[in-house]
């Protein structure tokens, strides 16, 4: 197996002890000591981290020495700590998960593997007999794609949970051997980046009790934590008729309470901060889109998610609604899709339907006594 000791702790801060790194930069101060006064270079590129961070969804470049980057980037862990943010504290962690995933991409096996390694994650190259899966025919030759790196099982299974609605991790579409999962470099960085996000949440417990010389510093990041989180997000319901209206056009209810159990599951998790799959976005969205709700409402919902990036998410909502693209209104997922990709909350009770929709025009017309119309289309 390849096995390196060096770490770059510029692209990998997480994985250095930051008491190491003061001892030889800062001898006899802790990190507390060092951003309680907010002042000072540490202070400063922790609060500019932690600021775009919040801003932009994403870590920025790492700076010039290994020594600065870590001391920074347990700075803005801190920052994150004191804010007892759910929000906030995910979105540091996806962050440098992210960005720590970028550099995996492009890096050496042997450091790869080492960097799984001080995470607990048995990985291992292969360099002799790998899986190779055909995948077209170049004159007359046949094209292979390489699976060089084996993933331990339980491992795999850990750490792609998240990940298992995405027919691309899910464990049934994944080569297996004798306790070994075969991927190749992109998958694997991105199994890992899930390890890495988790690494980092791990070490931001609650603080039960903060010291006295932080009251200030915490003051000072819950005025920044504001300008940029909108909190829990209240949908704007129905006038006295059940018809919620919108530039003076009946757009349909919006009405939370009638939600089938899986919107209302996938809706709370967003509006506390939870970081869905791509498939469980997909279909709120579609959802949303189709009971009436404006797009701007969907992205204010979507805004809590600590990954939010509104260029992108406005364009995906969009094209989700209708209004991009090849102007299709797309249908949420039917009810079997939901249970196979692990999203319908009541596997074992079923529904009796094939979409969300109809439970939820079901319970509008058992509400408002058919003072709605009835849109046949999205039953």
């Amino acid at each position: 197996m390849l096995r390196i000791t060096y770490i770059d702790y510029r692209k990998y801060p997480f994985l250095e002890k930051v008491d190491r790194v003061l001892t030889r930069v800062w001898p006899g101060l802790n990190l507390i000591d060092l951003i309680s006064s907010r002042s000072g270079t540490i202070y400063e590129n922790a609060m500019k981290t932690f600021k775009y961070i919040l801003e932009t969804g994403k870590a920025p470049p790492p700076q010039s020495t290994s020594e600065n980057e870590v001391i920074t980037f347990y700075s803005t862990i801190l920052l994150a700590l004191l804010t007892n943010n759910k929000w906030a504290i995910e979105r540091v962690a996806i962050a440098y998960s992210k960005r720590a995933s970028e550099f995996l991409a492009k890096d050496s096996p042997e450091s790869i593997i080492e960097v799984a390694h001080r995470l607990g994650i048995e990985v291992k190259y292969v360099t002799d007999n790998s899986p190779r899966i055909p995948i077209g025919i170049r004159r007359s030759s046949i094209i292979y794609h390489t699976l060089p790196y084996a993933i331990a099982l339980k491992d795999y299974v850990k750490f792609s949970r998240r990940l298992s609605s995405d027919p691309k991790y899910a464990l049934v579409n994944q080569i297996l051997d004798r306790g070994w999962v075969y991927v190749d470099k992109k998958v694997l960085s991105r199994i890992l980046e899930e390890a890495i996000k988790n690494y980092i949440k791990s070490m931001i417990k609650p603080v039960k009790e903060i010291p006295s010389e932080l009251n200030e510093l915490v003051e000072e990041i819950m005025n920044v934590l504001k300008e940029y989180i909108k909190g829990e997000q209240s949908f704007k319901l129905m006038n006295i008729n059940g018809e919620k209206m919108i530039e003076g056009e009946i757009k349909g209810i919006i009405d939370y309470e009638l939600f089938p159990p899986c919107m209302k599951k996938l809706v709370n998790e967003l509006r506390s901060g939870e970081n869905l799959s791509h498939h469980a976005r997909f279909t709120v969205a579609a959802f949303l889109s189709r009971i009436g709700m404006d797009v701007n409402d969907i992205l204010d919902l979507f805004k809590n998610s600590p990954d939010f990036n509104e260029r992108i998410a406005r364009y995906q909502v969009e094209h989700i609604a209708g209004l991009r693209g090849s102007r299709k209104q797309y249908m949420p997922y039917s009810c079997q899709t939901m249970k196979s990709l692990g999203l319908c909350p009541v596997p074992d009770n079923d529904c009796g339907v094939k979409n969300p929709l109809v439970i939820y025009y079901r319970n509008l017309r058992r509400k408002y006594k058919g003072n709605i119309p009835d849109n046949k289309s999205n039953k």
